[in-house]
């Protein structure tokens, strides 16, 4: 049973045409031949169900592991937000100190810490009264494809675009 699926596909490919070959009326028919062939594409098929069967196993464990690591991400990502806000809290903390007691730097061993004076930033307190020039434009244009779908299912010409069928997929129950 270390054949690959590939493998298996091809031998079922073979003996389905050696099938069509021994069932057809110009064939001489041997003792045991079609009995042979039949009980050949049993086994394959069991192969197949075999190698079915584990590659379903495979995937639910993956499946689990997937949801294993997400839920670590999703931990992970909730300690590092915290982590975040314990530095711009504290870092605020140092700020307003150094504010409030009017200190410009402080040298330590390890770092060296300046309060610099902020950047000006301009506040917009009504975006009614901006003069004409001051806004940035950004034109959004892209195809509804539901709409299209609808349609072109329901058989309106619509230029520019066709239906297609997908990539099968595996549905596991």
């Amino acid at each position: 049973m270390d054949k690959t699926l590939y493998e298996i596909s091809k031998e079922f490919d073979s003996l389905v045409a050696l099938l069509d070959e021994v069932t057809s009326p110009d064939y001489k028919q041997e003792d045991g031949m079609l009995d042979a062939v039949e009980e050949a594409l049993r086994a394959i098929e069991m192969d197949l169900e075999q190698k079915t069967e584990n590659i379903v196993r495979l995937l639910a464990s993956w499946d689990a592991f997937e949801a294993m690591i997400s839920s670590e991400e999703s931990r992970l990502a909730r300690k590092r937000k915290a982590v975040e806000a314990k530095r711009v809290r504290l870092k605020t903390y140092l700020r307003d100190q150094m504010v409030f007691t009017n200190t410009r730097k402080i040298e330590t061993p390890v770092k060296n810490v300046t309060l610099v004076q902020g950047r000006e930033v301009a506040v917009v307190d009504d975006v009614n009264l901006l003069p004409q020039g001051t806004f940035d434009t950004e034109m959004l244009i892209r195809p509804d494809k539901k709409t299209i779908l609808d349609r072109l299912k329901a058989g309106v010409e619509t230029p520019g675009a066709h239906l297609d069928r997908g990539d099968p997929y595996l549905l596991i129950r």
